[in-house]
């Protein structure tokens, strides 16, 4: 026969798995993707990265110790333009250090760190990453929203209104994650026409709508 202890105890373990799944589910990743191809400000611009990095700063430091931080460049899909940084924050990874090291990253891009890339793989860079949306995943894209590799052949239709962003691969495959795009229409010698930019937006919210994302666009980060 069971005593009263054995059920406490199996109460008890089974309170606390369950409590540290539930607090396990919460722990969620910021997906930085920093965009240097060569029409983006960011390889060229200080005061421009700066900005970018300030922003970007703020939101890993709204992050709580147990979540992550993934960090990559993009832009052709060739290897030589791979950086990327991963953490998760404990108390020695803090927010506020790792927020630092990032951000004095972006900062020292215009100064050569990094060569212009020759295309903009947006989508590609979406698609064939990996996200934990079930638990939130934030995804930041600071770039000129300009998608220019294969998905879209003739970017000047994009920003003409003339087509639209081809349909995410998978339907609904970013449902529950949230993606900001930091800059949108931003040139290097300050920004598309306000009608191209208007394009620009409604093209990456009809994608984003049918990925099933939620979503902010800011032209002005």
């Amino acid at each position: 026969m069971k005593t009263i202890s054995t059920f406490i105890f199996t109460g008890l373990a089974f309170f606390a798995m369950s409590l540290s799944n539930a607090f396990a589910a919460e722990y969620k990743t910021l997906h930085i993707a920093v965009d240097v191809s060569g029409s983006n400000p960011i390889v060229t611009s200080k005061a421009y990265s700066a900005i970018i990095a300030k922003r970007i700063a703020q939101q890993i430091m709204e992050l709580g110790i147990g979540d992550s931080v993934s960090f990559r460049t993009f832009g052709h899909l060739d290897l030589d333009n791979l950086q990327q940084y991963d953490v998760r924050l404990t108390r020695r990874a803090r927010p506020v250090a790792v927020a630092k090291r990032i951000a004095q990253f972006i900062i020292s891009i215009p100064d050569g760190r990094i060569a212009p890339q020759g295309s903009t793989e947006i989508i590609a860079h979406l698609e064939w990453s990996e996200y934990n949306c079930a638990a939130g995943d934030m995804i930041i894209l600071a770039t000129d929203g300009i998608e220019t590799g294969s998905q879209v052949p003739n970017p000047d239709k994009l920003l003409s209104g003339k087509i639209g962003l081809p349909k995410p691969m998978t339907e609904g495959y970013l449902s529950g994650c949230t993606v900001t795009i930091l800059g949108i229409g931003k040139t290097a010698t300050g920004s598309w026409p306000s009608v191209n930019v208007k394009y620009l937006i409604g093209a990456w919210q009809q994608y984003l709508k049918t990925s099933g994302a939620q979503f902010k666009i800011l032209p002005n980060p």
